[in-house]
């Protein structure tokens, strides 16, 4: 799974937030595979903004599958 990909599933799983009125920060990307945490898979983390300390709201994939996995 690319990025393409793993912004489409981040953006169905974000209606919420999405909705919400006003602008958002640039999405940015980040892949994680740590085998310390609680996905056996890489990640991608799907960030609306530059870093994942001041992000307004991220979304874990799965790039294996596509599956969301986490959003806070």
């Amino acid at each position: 799974m690319d990025t393409t990909e793993a912004l489409e599933a981040a953006t169905k799983a974000s209606a919420a937030y999405l909705s919400k009125p006003g602008q958002r920060p640039p999405v940015s990307y980040l892949l994680e595979y740590q085998t310390a945490t609680r996905f056996a898979d890489p990640v991608w983390r799907v960030l609306w903004g530059g870093s994942v300390s001041s992000a307004e709201y991220t979304v874990s994939v799965d790039a294996s599958t596509g599956k969301v996995v986490g959003h806070d």
